[in-house]
């Protein structure tokens, strides 16, 4: 009886050592170190928009042209030629006969530094 005790305790000393080596000793798959894109450079052109960028050790270009850009609703302001406002809406044309329109939701501004002239100036 003592031997089967000796026996099972032995067994598991061993196992239990072997998975702790095997699992300190193993090469752990790491993943790969991602660092988010740096914009080096941006420039604007007449045909759209020139990127340059870089993830720390490589370098990257990137055309974007203006017919992409409106299509995403980027407004290059050089393009605009008439805009029309009536406090709540407003309306810009571009030269590529694109309109857009923006809507006033709510007054997000609050002037708290705004002092009445009335305020100031004693009568």
């Amino acid at each position: 009886m003592k031997r089967k005790i000796l026996y099972i305790l032995t067994t598991a000393v061993i196992a239990t050592t072997a998975f702790f080596v095997g699992k300190n000793f193993t090469e752990q798959p790491t993943q790969p170190e991602t660092k988010a894109p740096e914009l080096m450079e941006m420039t604007v052109e007449n045909g759209g928009l020139y990127l340059e960028y870089t993830d720390g050790k490589n370098f990257f270009t990137h055309w974007i042209p203006s017919e992409d850009l409106e299509n995403a609703g980027l407004i290059n302001t050089t393009n605009i030629i008439d805009w029309n406002t009536d406090g709540t809406e407003l309306s810009v044309m571009t030269e590529n006969d694109y309109e857009y329109y923006a809507y006033k939701s709510a007054n997000i501004y609050q002037n708290r530094a705004f002092v009445p002239v009335e305020s100031v100036v004693k009568k």
